[in-house]
């Protein structure tokens, strides 16, 4: 079976972005990886994910900038973000709140709270909303 959603995880800790990637394939979602905002963002000119996952936290640059700029492109406003990052950063949940991000501590156990909303934000239950398949299950990693 092919997997018709697309998660997308920035993060530069690799430990991480392979635990959400395994997950996201359990769950029969296609998993796209990027250990940089410059790679995540040339992905992000080619295809839409229907999911982003990031550290705010990353060289070079702010994942809340590309929260930004996300909220404010037309096609890509659409899309849920949730953010994971290791730190509470009161400058951060506000930023998150305004654009309507979820936010996330990294902790421990995180999946178990990550796990639910992911279901929830692409509707892996036979929700209504629809996106074109985006190709194969492989995994793709690009840096």
């Amino acid at each position: 079976m092919t997997p018709s959603k697309t998660v997308l995880t920035i993060d530069d800790d690799r430990t991480i972005t392979g635990l959400i990637q395994a997950r996201c394939e359990a769950m029969g979602l296609r998993s796209i990886v990027a250990h940089s905002i410059v790679h995540a963002a040339r992905y992000l000119d080619s295809q839409l994910p229907d999911l982003i996952t990031f550290d705010v936290h990353m060289p070079p640059g702010n994942g809340l900038q590309l929260i930004k700029a996300l909220a404010e492109d037309p096609a890509a406003s659409r899309i849920p973000v949730i953010v994971l990052t290791e730190q509470l950063s009161p400058q951060a949940v506000g930023a998150c709140r305004r654009l309507c991000a979820y936010y996330m501590i990294k902790s421990e156990g995180f999946w178990t709270r990550l796990e639910p909303v992911i279901h929830e934000l692409v509707e892996i239950d036979g929700g209504t909303r629809r996106r074109a398949s985006r190709g194969s299950r492989e995994s793709h990693k690009l840096d």
